[in-house]
């Protein structure tokens, strides 16, 4: 957790910076509102819960947790009762742990204690770093400091502070209790996500979802950005997304880049483009159905499908470094007889004056 700090993003929702990739987590015009516009808004997923009552995510980089919160928020506002389970793929164990503690005013606050309360919280972290890690963020809205407070009174015998690797999810469960009124507590049956199902899976989420089986409505695919890290990227890796989604299911990303809607192309799916309220593309879905596509891919999207900028990172293993994997699309860039992207422009704009 010291390679990421705490930063605000221009909606004021809290986001992420990691120091060894060199990247954000969240788009700095707000973690929630990408979450909101390029996940939830582009995959349809609005639509979908209005006329089903199962739907089945797979969360891919969960990080503090915006997709599937935002996702969850939406369920409650809906009118059905809907059975959901989620799928969520993370690196850092730390940073599900401090999801929780991190509020949004468009989220429902029951969504940090649904997650308290079905999360086997794996967390190395000492109060002691909790705390020196959330110091840095004294000054940004939506932190939970009640609950960080809360956390200070945790105290192992002799008055050393202990770990939270064995208590964290006993001791949020204790303040999920004892705080919440119990006109709360005694509608918990009612409650909106009393169907729903949230499983965390630790680690790289290359061996991850070689383990997963069941197929999904949606996929959020949410990792960094593909040249600084395309472990997530690849034409292996889409392979497996392409085994996971439903026949009728949609995956959604950020990325627009020509080498990942290439290599979805590639194996198989239909390939369209995510606008924002805007009307600015705002990034990608995949679907094995193509009726499920709003935006097809212009003429020009296409054509740089086929240019080096198309040429997709390969991981044949599911096993290899970024930097492995950076080195050989460079190489095959280098060799390939393809048109530049650079040249593919020049002749468009040429073609459209």
């Amino acid at each position: 957790m010291s390679e990421v700090i705490f930063c605000t993003t221009n909606d004021k929702s809290v986001g992420l910076y990691s120091y060894v990739v060199d990247d954000i987590y969240h788009s700095t015009y707000g973690a929630y509102s990408e979450s909101y516009e390029k996940f939830i808004v582009a995959s349809s997923f609005l639509d979908y819960i209005k006329t089903h009552e199962k739907v089945s995510i797979l969360d891919i980089c969960y990080g503090i947790g915006y997709n599937t919160k935002t996702a969850l928020d939406e369920i409650m506002k809906s009118d059905n009762i809907i059975e959901a389970k989620i799928d969520a793929l993370e690196m850092d164990s730390n940073l599900v742990s401090i999801s929780p503690l991190i509020k949004h005013q468009n989220i429902n606050n029951e969504i940090n204690k649904f997650i308290i309360e079905s999360t086997n919280y794996k967390c190395d972290m000492t109060l002691p770093d909790i705390l020196l890690y959330f110091y840095q963020t004294r000054g940004l809205p939506h932190i939970s400091w009640t609950n960080i407070a809360l956390l200070s009174r945790l105290k192992h015998q002799g008055g050393m502070l202990d770990t939270l690797a064995d208590n964290l999810k006993g001791f949020l469960h204790n303040i999920y209790y004892n705080y919440i009124p119990l006109s709360m507590k005694k509608g918990q049956k009612a409650h909106k996500l009393a169907k729903t199902s949230l499983q965390f899976h630790y680690g790289d989420a290359r061996k991850s979802v070689l383990t997963l089986s069941k197929k999904y409505n949606f996929i959020f695919l949410d990792a960094f950005t593909p040249k600084k890290l395309p472990t997530l990227w690849t034409l292996e890796f889409f392979k497996e997304l392409y085994r996971l989604l439903d026949d009728n299911g949609v995956l959604a990303t950020y990325s627009s880049s020509a080498a990942v809607r290439s290599a979805m192309r590639e194996v198989g799916f239909f390939v369209g483009r995510s606008i924002g309220a805007d009307k600015k593309i705002i990034g990608t879905i995949a679907t094995k159905n193509k009726d499920l596509i709003k935006y097809e891919l212009d003429d020009y999207d296409k054509a740089l499908l086929d240019t080096k900028a198309g040429i997709f990172y390969r991981d044949k293993t599911l096993n290899a470094s970024a930097i492995e994997i950076i080195k050989v699309r460079e190489e095959e860039t280098v060799n390939s007889n393809k048109m530049t992207s650079s040249r593919l422009k020049k002749l468009w704009n040429k073609t459209t004056i």
